[in-house]
C-alpha cells in the first residue's frame, strides 16, 4: 500500500509539474495591454450606445462626436494601463488585475442589467446589510444570472491569468519601460484632448451623466467619496437643542406612522392608477397627497431623513446616527414612543426608544426576514391596549413592496393581478408579470393600512391619527432601469414620487377643523412628516414649522 501511495504522490506531483511546465509564457507588457483592452472595451462598450441614445441628437457634427468617444476610450485605456504599469509590480500585477476585473464585473452587472449606479448610498446600504447580518435582503439580489455573469467575465479571465506565466526582463529595463509607456500613453491622450479641446469640453459639459457609466472608474471614485464623507462626518452626539412641551397634556391621543418600503405613488389607484390597488383605502376618509416626493432613493438615506430634525437640504446620513431626532423629541415631550421593525433595520433612528424587532436575529421578538406585514397588526393592537401614558406614538417599518423578490411580499390570497413574476431577477421576467406582482404588493399594503385604521377606530376614548409614507419608489423596467438607488439629482420619477397619506378619527378632525379633502395636489416632501407629527400632538418647540405641516 505504501508503494502505491508513493507512486500516486509521484504521479500527482509530476502532473502538477507538467501543467506548470506547459504554461504559456507571456511578457508582462503584453499582459497589461491585453487586459487593459479587455477592461476598456468589454466593460465600457455600452458607453457608445449610451451616448448615441442620450446625446447624439444634441450635437450636429458626427466627426466631433466620434472624436469625443474615441478620446474617451483612449483615456479609459490609458488609466487602466498606467495603473498596471505603475502599481502592478511583479508580485502585485496578477492580484491587481484580478481585483480590477472583479469590481468592474460587479459594477457592469448592476449598471447594465438593473440600471443601478453604485454610489455612496448603495455602498452604505450594502455595508449596512452585512453589518446587520441581513442575509435575506442580500440573498434577494444574488441571482443565478449574477453568478453566471461573474463566472464568465471574472472567473474565466482570472483563471487564464493565473495559468499564464508572466515573463519579466531585467529590473532596470522593466522600470524604465513601465515609466516610458505610462508617460507616452498620457502624452498621446493629452495630445488628443489638446488638439480638439474646444469641442471635447463642449460635449463633456453637455454629457455630464456619461461619467456615471464609466466602469469601474465612477464606482471607485464613489468609494473614495464615501470614505471622505465618513471621515469628515461629525461623530459627536448632537442632543436636542430646543425644549419641547405639550400644549394639551391631558388629551388622550394615539398616532401611528407607517414607513412604507419601495411603494410608487403612480401605482396607488388613489392617485389614478387604472388597476384597483386601493379598494379598502378608497372607502376611508383620508387625505391623500398626490405630489409627494422622497428625500432619497434608498432606505439607508430616506428613513433617517424622514425623522431627522437637521436641515433637510443639507442632510448627511453619516452624521444622522449621532443626532437626536423627532422620536427623541416626542419621547422628551412625555409621549410614549415605540418602533416596530419588520424591514432591514431602523437605520439608527430608533436607537434610544423602545423597539420591537421581528427581523434582527438575537432580539426577543425575532421571527425572520421577509415575514408578511400582518405580523405587525397583533402587536400594534396589544401595544395600544397596554399604553402607559395619555399619548402614544408607534412607528411601523414595513416590508411593503421590497424588491427584487416582490412575489414574497404578500400571501397567496392577494395574488389578484396575474400572471406573476416568481423570481428575484426582475429583468428576466415578462414586464406584464413583473408589474402584476408589484401591484399585488400595493394591494396588500392597502389591506395592512386599512387594518391599522380599523384598530384605531376601536379606540373611542382617544383622538387618533395614522400617517403613511413610503421611503422611496422603484423602477420596473422603465428606460431599462430596475429597482432603485439612482442618484437623487438624476433619479427618474418612479424612484422619488411616493405615496403619502393620512387618516384622522372624527373627534380629532372636528377639534382641529382641517379641510376634509380626499386628494391634495400640494407638493410636499418627507420633510413634512416631522412637522405633521409635532402638529398632531400639539408640541410647542422651535423645531416646529407650521407651514410644513400637512394639517395646514
Amino acid at each position: 500500500m505504501s508503494r502505491i501511495k508513493e507512486k500516486l504522490v509521484i504521479i500527482k506531483n509530476s502532473s502538477i509539474g507538467l501543467i506548470f511546465k506547459m504554461r504559456i509564457s507571456v511578457n508582462y507588457f503584453k499582459i497589461i495591454i491585453l487586459y487593459s483592452l479587455f477592461l476598456t472595451f468589454f466593460f465600457n462598450f455600452h458607453l457608445y450606445e449610451y451616448f448615441e441614445k442620450g446625446y447624439d441628437l444634441q450635437y450636429e457634427n458626427e466627426f466631433q462626436e466620434n472624436y469625443f468617444l474615441f478620446t474617451g476610450y483612449v483615456l479609459i485605456f490609458t488609466t487602466f494601463a498606467s495603473l498596471f504599469f505603475i502599481a502592478g509590480q511583479r508580485h502585485i500585477l496578477k492580484p491587481l488585475i484580478i481585483f480590477i476585473i472583479f469590481i468592474s464585473a460587479v459594477d457592469y452587472y448592476f449598471l447594465n442589467n438593473l440600471g443601478v449606479i453604485i454610489d455612496e448610498g448603495i455602498i452604505q446600504s450594502t455595508i449596512d446589510s452585512f453589518r446587520e447580518r441581513n442575509w435575506g435582503e442580500i440573498n434577494d439580489v444574488l441571482t443565478f444570472k449574477y453568478f453566471l455573469f461573474l463566472f464568465l467575465f471574472w472567473f474565466l479571465p482570472t483563471l487564464i491569468l493565473i495559468l499564464v506565466k508572466i515573463d519579466y526582463p531585467k529590473f532596470s529595463k522593466e522600470i524604465s519601460t513601465r515609466l516610458i509607456a505610462s508617460m507616452l500613453l498620457f502624452a498621446i491622450t493629452l495630445g488628443l484632448i489638446f488638439v480638439n479641446y474646444k469641442n471635447i469640453s463642449f460635449i463633456a459639459r453637455g454629457s455630464k451623466a456619461l461619467k456615471e457609466q464609466v466602469v469601474p472608474h465612477y464606482f471607485v471614485s464613489n468609494i473614495k467619496d464615501y470614505y471622505d464623507q465618513l471621515k469628515n462626518a461629525n461623530r459627536e452626539v448632537v442632543k436636542l437643542q430646543y425644549n419641547v412641551e405639550q400644549l394639551f397634556p391631558e388629551d388622550n391621543m394615539i398616532g401611528i406612522v407607517v414607513v412604507g418600503e419601495t411603494a410608487r405613488a403612480d401605482r396607488f389607484s388613489l392617485n389614478g392608477y387604472n388597476k384597483n390597488t386601493n379598494p379598502l383605502l378608497e372607502k376611508e376618509e383620508i387625505q391623500n397627497f398626490t405630489e409627494a416626493y422622497a428625500c432619497g432613493t434608498y432606505t439607508t438615506l430616506s428613513v433617517p431623513c424622514m425623522f431627522s430634525l437637521a436641515s433637510y437640504d443639507n442632510f448627511n446620513f453619516h452624521e444622522e446616527k449621532y443626532r437626536e431626532n423627532i422620536l427623541d423629541l416626542t419621547k422628551a415631550a412625555g409621549i410614549e414612543t415605540i418602533w416596530i421593525e419588520n424591514n432591514s433595520s431602523c437605520k439608527h433612528v430608533c436607537d434610544r426608544i423602545q423597539t420591537i424587532d421581528f427581523v434582527n436575529k438575537g432580539t426577543e421578538d425575532y421571527v425572520g426576514y421577509g415575514v408578511h406585514d400582518e405580523i405587525t397588526l397583533k402587536r400594534l393592537e396589544k401595544l395600544i391596549n397596554q399604553k402607559q401614558s395619555k399619548k402614544l406614538l408607534i412607528i411601523v417599518h414595513t416590508m411593503g413592496s421590497h424588491g427584487p423578490a416582490y412575489y414574497n411580499r404578500y400571501p397567496d390570497e392577494f395574488r389578484k393581478f396575474e400572471p406573476n413574476c416568481v423570481s428575484n431577477d426582475p429583468q428576466s421576467c415578462d414586464l406584464e408579470a413583473l408589474n402584476n406582482t408589484y401591484d399585488n404588493t400595493i394591494l396588500y399594503t392597502d389591506y395592512i393600512l386599512s387594518s391599522m385604521i380599523n384598530i384605531l377606530k376601536k379606540q373611542n376614548n382617544s383622538e387618533n391619527f395614522l400617517i403613511y409614507a413610503s421611503d422611496h419608489g422603484e423602477s420596473l423596467g422603465e428606460n431599462g432601469l430596475y429597482l432603485h438607488g439612482a442618484l437623487i439629482k438624476f433619479a427618474p420619477k418612479e424612484q422619488v414620487h411616493v405615496p403619502i397619506l393620512m387618516w384622522s378619527s372624527e373627534n380629532l378632525k372636528q377639534k382641529r377643523d382641517y379641510p376634509n379633502v380626499k386628494n391634495i395636489d400640494k407638493k410636499i416632501t418627507h420633510e413634512f412628516l416631522r412637522h405633521t407629527v409635532m402638529d398632531f400632538f400639539n408640541l410647542k418647540t422651535n423645531y416646529f414649522n407650521p407651514e410644513k405641516s400637512m394639517l395646514r
